[in-house]
């Protein structure tokens, strides 16, 4: 299980702030672990991912949203680096999030 963090900062303030209410809380999902790696991308290093989650779709997750681990990984922070919508209509299931995630340093 994952709450859905969302920043609450105000407008213009480049801090991120997670302490308001998640976007929603304890939803059940699937987290694979995948092998992280680190790039450079211009004079920057870039994390990989290193979490891929699978959950039923709902709407408004962005990448400028973030996913507190219950559970298995309870207490970790999954950055949220991609948001892909798969549609399992066809084969009578419904829609799944996909969701690429790197994992934040301990703060």
């Amino acid at each position: 299980m994952v709450d859905i963090q969302q920043d609450s900062s105000a407008e213009g303030n480049p801090e991120e702030d997670f302490t308001g209410s998640p976007l929603l809380a304890r939803v059940p999902c699937e987290i694979k672990t995948i092998s992280g790696d680190e790039t450079f991308r211009g004079r920057q290093l870039t994390a990989g991912n290193s979490h891929v989650v699978h959950m039923h779709f709902y709407p408004g997750v962005k990448t400028r949203m973030r996913l507190l681990c219950r559970g298995r990984l309870d207490g970790r922070i999954l950055n949220i680096t991609d948001v892909r919508e798969l549609d399992m209509t066809e084969r009578g299931a419904r829609k799944i999030l996909e969701l690429y995630c790197s994992e934040a340093s301990p703060q």
